[in-house]
């Protein structure tokens, strides 16, 4: 099936550009046209799916290297942020959190728990908020409020502060992941 829409394709292709060969300077005016056309947005692929536009390979490698050396490093620190703070809470229950901040009971897991409510509550309109505001300047005001609400955990002196802080770095990094791949994806 495929051999035959191919062979269609082709034969609908020749026959279209004899028919230009009979007007001088019409197929290079129907090209510039198509790509003219899909540059602007109208089309960018034939009735077949495929492209109309070629694009310089070269050009598309150095492009997509250059992405790689200033994006993937920038996601993989912001990851890693995430990562870190949570595998510093447990570090924290080791150093005597608990007994700093005078939790009892079920306190230490009430102070781990709510920092997923707020990521689970705040990750949908996270992403509306970065869809709508852009990755550019949704990513680095999230990720200023993440490092300041990460401080702010050096500062509790109770439950309830803990609670709090952990709530707020919850909302911040309710946005990360998402609008880290919404900056990727808009590439």
């Amino acid at each position: 099936m495929v051999t035959t829409r191919a062979s269609s394709r082709d034969s609908v292709e020749k026959a279209r550009l004899e028919d230009l060969e009979t007007v001088p300077g019409a197929k290079r005016r129907v090209e510039h046209n198509v790509h003219g056309a899909a540059e602007r947005g109208i089309i960018a692929t034939d009735h077949y799916g495929e492209s109309l536009v070629q694009f310089d390979l070269e050009a598309e490698r150095k492009l997509r290297h250059k992405l790689d050396y200033m994006i993937v490093p920038t996601v993989s620190i912001l990851y890693l942020f995430c990562f870190i703070d949570r595998a510093n809470v447990g570090n924290a229950r080791l150093a005597g959190f608990e007994k700093d901040l005078g939790l009892t009971g079920n306190d230490y897991n009430m102070v781990l728990s709510i920092f997923y409510v707020s990521y689970i509550v705040f990750e949908i309109p996270s992403n509306v908020a970065c869809k709508w505001i852009g990755p550019g300047w949704f990513l680095p005001a999230i990720s200023l409020g993440f490092g300041v609400s990460s401080i702010g955990t050096a500062f509790v002196q109770n439950s309830a502060a803990a609670c709090g802080v952990r709530f707020v770095l919850g909302v911040f990094e309710a946005g990360m992941m998402p609008g880290k791949l919404i900056s990727v994806e808009g590439l």
